[in-house]
């Protein structure tokens, strides 16, 4: 064992082998709050993305669309009114084949504006007078919005999804010769002599087919 003598003392020297202590300091932790410069803790995370942004990239849904139509509820309620600064609640839309994005939603608002504004015995589309498919289409503009680009598209969509409703209803209502609530008595009584008239109509025509052979 060596040492060093110090006023009459043996000091044993360092073994080369100890090392110095080192002290462990606790590794940082990941705190989820965050100081910024204006003094303020801010959450990390996906919550931490400002509402600016969001609401700025919401602004730019007006002209997207999603890439299929959503099956029930709409995605977007709302855009900016460029003119006047004003929010616009109307649903913004897009053509998706023969259909709308929200389709579901979209459609189902379609065919209460029909039922709601149905003053008359058409039992088509077609049959509808022009005064009143244009109120139906007015109507489904104050719901709705689109680019404008793409207005002669929604338009066709809209009376193809306007006929395909009057066609159920009048197929339902001739099988159960019911009533359907939004028709009123006096429409649906020349409806049914309309029905009457066709099917007269149709035995007409099959009574010649038969005298022919």
């Amino acid at each position: 064992m060596r040492g060093v003598v110090s006023q009459g003392r043996l000091t044993p020297s360092p073994s080369p082998s100890s090392s110095p202590s080192v002290s462990s300091s606790p590794s940082p932790s990941l705190n989820p709050q965050q100081v910024h410069a204006d003094g303020q803790h801010r959450h990390i995370g996906p919550s931490s993305v400002p509402q600016e942004h969001i609401r700025e990239q919401l602004g730019h849904m007006r002209s997207e669309c999603p890439s299929a139509p959503s099956p029930s509820a709409p995605s977007s309620m709302q855009h900016s009114n460029d003119e006047g600064g004003e929010e616009d609640s109307r649903l913004i839309i897009c053509p998706y084949g023969d259909s709308f994005t929200d389709a579901t939603y979209v459609v189902r608002q379609l065919n209460k504006i029909v039922n709601n504004y149905w003053r008359g015995p058409w039992n088509s589309y077609g049959s509808a007078p022009k005064q009143v498919k244009d109120l139906w289409w007015n109507e489904f503009k104050r719901k709705f919005s689109w680019d404008e680009t793409e207005e002669d598209e929604v338009r066709r969509i809209f009376k193809k999804k306007a006929g395909d409703h009057i066609r159920n209803v009048m197929n339902k209502a001739k099988r159960s010769q019911g009533k359907p609530d939004f028709i009123i008595g006096d429409d649906w009584t020349e409806i049914k002599r309309i029905w009457e008239s066709e099917k007269n109509m149709q035995r007409s025509e099959q009574n010649k087919k038969n005298r022919g052979f």
